[in-house]
């Protein structure tokens, strides 16, 4: 039930008024955040994702980080090359990405405080966390990671959103707080926008 009324929520987004660059770029993250919100500040259970991370806790998910930045950044590469997009996907690709270096900090600052937040909160923080009640913790963390890249609904990325999805569930498996999926996410979109930058930009 969730996962439809966020589906029905990102499919809303795009009647969101405004064609500035920026709002492009996080209209489906406003549109989510209308069903996260209260799913995830609703529960008593779901609110204790909000804790502040223990001491050393970021610490003990720093190889699981690189691993799956790494991991998710070759395989996304290696599907453009091998299955090059055709040119409408192409075009959205060069929207999203940043046209310079202004653009990239401001894209940035949106991933960090809208985009990794949102989107973790829903998919990790609601998610996640259901399927966890009554799913062991790989299981869970495999279909939450499907769950969320089936919802970006773009088949280029769907095995990079995967790998990411698992490693931001292993997150807060490790750290108990939502600010570990974040991390992982916040720092995997940092470093796509950098790259996208040189990709299109060059």
């Amino acid at each position: 039930m969730a996962w439809a009324l966020a589906l029905l929520a990102l499919a809303l987004s795009a009647y969101i008024p405004g064609e500035n660059e920026l709002l492009l770029f996080i209209k489906p993250q406003i549109a989510l955040a209308l069903v996260a919100l209260p799913l995830a500040l609703g529960s008593r259970e779901l609110r204790k994702i909000f804790r502040r991370p223990a001491k050393n806790a970021i610490k003990k998910i720093v190889p699981v980080i690189i691993t799956a930045i790494i991991a998710a950044q070759l395989v996304g590469i290696s599907i453009l090359l091998l299955y090059p997009p055709d040119t409408y996907y192409l075009n959205i690709l060069t929207q999203l990405a940043p046209s310079d270096t202004w653009d990239l900090a401001a894209k940035l600052v949106l991933t960090w405080f809208i985009v990794a937040p949102i989107e973790e909160i829903f998919f990790r923080g609601v998610i996640y966390n259901w399927l966890r009640q009554i799913l062991p913790y790989r299981p869970s963390a495999f279909l939450s990671s499907i769950i969320f890249a089936v919802s970006h609904l773009d088949p280029w990325r769907f095995l990079s959103t995967v790998i990411i999805g698992y490693a931001a569930a292993m997150a807060l498996e490790r750290t108990k707080t939502i600010m570990g999926s974040i991390i992982v996410h916040g720092l995997n979109n940092s470093v796509a926008l950098v790259l996208a930058l040189f990709w299109f930009y060059p």
